[in-house]
């Protein structure tokens, strides 16, 4: 074996052209922040009369007294690729959202639709901690979710629920 000798291992550091050293903190600001994009899914049952609506308040419920990411009515509508017949569905957009966001959410059935069922999707992934379901006409759901980037483990669904 031929060479020159290597004095110590910083050298070897040094001289090796693919290695780039850094700090910890270096690595972690160099690192993209963990932003993805999230919805809210509502699922009903559909009213005989057809108008089918509920109310939502989406809060980072980190921040109190803070405005609502999303308050207001949503309409609900068939979508009979993903649901059954009698099951209508609507989302809402709240966007990209950084890590460590903690989304709650609350959606009341105004009309007594009943089988009332909210989702927290975060890439397109249904996370089933951020579901609650209730089955009375008039009640209410409440659900809140962490997000984070091991969140959805497997393929990004929609299950038909």
């Amino acid at each position: 074996m031929s060479g020159g000798t290597i004095a110590s291992f910083g050298d070897l550091l040094r001289d090796t052209p693919y290695t780039t050293t850094s700090t910890l903190s270096q690595l972690s600001a160099r690192a993209d922040a963990y932003t993805p994009n999230v919805r809210v899914w509502v699922t009903a049952a559909a009213a005989a009369a057809g108008e089918n609506r509920v109310s939502v308040m989406a809060m980072n419920d980190a921040v109190y007294d803070a405005t609502p990411m999303f308050f207001g009515s949503v309409d609900l509508a068939s979508d009979t690729e993903r649901l059954a017949d009698g099951i209508v569905s609507g989302f809402i957009d709240l966007g990209p959202l950084p890590e460590r966001t903690n989304i709650a959410v609350r959606v009341e059935d105004e009309l007594g639709l009943g089988s009332l069922r909210s989702h927290i999707i975060v890439d397109h992934c249904d996370i089933g901690l951020g579901t609650a379901t209730c089955l009375e006409p008039g009640c209410a759901t409440e659900t809140s979710l962490p997000i984070v980037a091991a969140g959805c483990s497997g393929a990004p669904t929609y299950p038909a629920r």
